[in-house]
This record gives structure tokens, C-alpha cells and sequence, in this order.
């Protein structure tokens, strides 16, 4: 059941920058680099292209300080 759920999530195609308001920018203090999204160096897990660990936009779920 596990890897069915995992397969599902995997084939879900990735959301464009342009619906989610995506900026290489911080907006305060969300960034890309402490949202739980965020798959270093460059990716999301949900938002398509490279991503700016400095990048924002208006899905930002904050996630635990990384090392």
C-alpha cells in the first residue's frame, strides 16, 4: 500500500512557477531553502524548474531549520 501511494505521488506532474507566484527572491523571511518543498540544491518537490534556494512564492509551508 505504501509503494502505491508513493508511485501516485511520483507521477503527479510538478505545478508551474507561474500558478504558485514563484519569485527568485525571498518574500520576508519565506524561502524556498525553509519551505518542507524545498529538495536542495535546486528543486521542489511540487513546483517544475530549477528553484532559488533565495526563491519564494505562495505556497510556502515552513519546515525545520536545515543544516
Amino acid at each position: 500500500m505504501l509503494a502505491a501511494t508513493l508511485k501516485r505521488a511520483l507521477a503527479q506532474p510538478k505545478i508551474s512557477k507561474v500558478a504558485v507566484n514563484y519569485q527568485d527572491h525571498p518574500d520576508g523571511d519565506k524561502r524556498c531553502d525553509r519551505c518542507v518543498q524545498f529538495q536542495p540544491p535546486d528543486a521542489c518537490k511540487v513546483v517544475d524548474g530549477a528553484i532559488s534556494p533565495q526563491g519564494s512564492c505562495r505556497i510556502f509551508i515552513p519546515g525545520p531549520p536545515r543544516t
